[in-house]
């Protein structure tokens, strides 16, 4: 799927884009996805451009930015495209834009365009922007390269406000190479959904449970081990054991992980540690 130049900047992860449109978008809340918890980067920024922050039941306070993050990080849920108009028909409405988070949208396959938020930006020009961070499908995040896809005239308004120079040449270069390796692509979405698998075998033989509203391709599971203490103690042994794990407590979910999906061997690694912990 090629993408007009004129309508796609590249900058320093996808953080930068976050902060800009959180500074430029319409005035009002920030309204968050339909979701248990959402990636905190768009609570920060929200509150330091002045927004106040709703949940996304509150359709009486006016919002100029929704957020929803396709799929959903950390709870992994997946909003298919006609759900997903109806959010931007009713930020159209209102006079805000909704700004969709698709970086981890890439693992979902070589169709993946074909289920993605660009096939809205045309049809909604005034009100979707498409963030997407390319340090998760490539595995780079020191590099920090990120992207936001848009109408030409969110474009201009942006490159006007843009730091120059926020791409770094490395990055650049790192693009143009890892664009064009297709084998490393295709092992990705073949491995992942059968790596996924295995992972959420483990987490069951273990007592726990997980997020099965989230398809395979999604690189985590979204872990319940049924208590904050248990998953405190859950994620200090997976650090200990040199596999960590990504304790939600700061989510404002305290029982959770968000587990990142490794090769066969790591997950046994993992799963001898938690074994040892819960005594199993």
């Amino acid at each position: 799927m090629a993408w007009p130049s004129n309508r796609l900047l590249i900058g320093n992860g996808a953080s930068e884009f976050i902060d800009l449109i959180m500074r430029l978008a319409p005035g009002g809340a920030y309204r968050v996805g339909p979701f248990i918890a959402s990636y905190k980067e768009y609570e920060r920024a929200a509150k330091v451009a002045g927004r106040t922050v709703i949940p996304h039941s509150d359709k009486a306070t006016k919002a100029g930015v929704t957020v929803i993050i396709h799929p959903n990080s950390p709870s992994g849920e997946f909003m298919e495209l006609p759900e997903l108009e109806l959010i931007v028909q009713a930020a159209q409405a209102e006079g805000g834009v909704v700004l969709v988070d698709e970086s981890f949208m890439p693992h979902m396959g070589p169709n993946w365009h074909a289920h993605s938020a660009l096939t809205l930006v045309e049809k909604y020009p005034a009100t979707v922007l498409v963030v997407n961070s390319w340090t998760k499908i490539w595995c780079c995040p020191g590099l920090r390269l990120g992207s936001v896809a848009c109408a030409e005239q969110w474009y201009n308004i942006m490159k006007k406000n843009q730091t120059p120079w926020s791409c770094n040449n490395m990055a650049q270069a790192f693009c143009a190479a890892v664009a064009a390796d297709e084998e490393f692509q295709l092992q990705t979405w073949k491995l992942l959904p059968e790596w996924r698998q295995r992972q959420q075998d483990l987490i069951t033989a273990l007592g726990w449970t997980f997020n099965t509203a989230s398809p395979l391709w999604v690189p985590w599971v979204f872990v319940d081990c049924g208590s904050a203490e248990v998953a405190e103690r859950a994620a200090a042994a997976a650090q200990d054991a040199g596999c960590p794990v990504r304790w939600c407590a700061s989510f404002d979910c305290p029982s959770r992980l968000r587990l990142g999906i490794r090769t066969p061997s790591q997950q046994d690694q993992l799963q001898q540690a938690w074994c040892k912990m819960l005594g199993k």
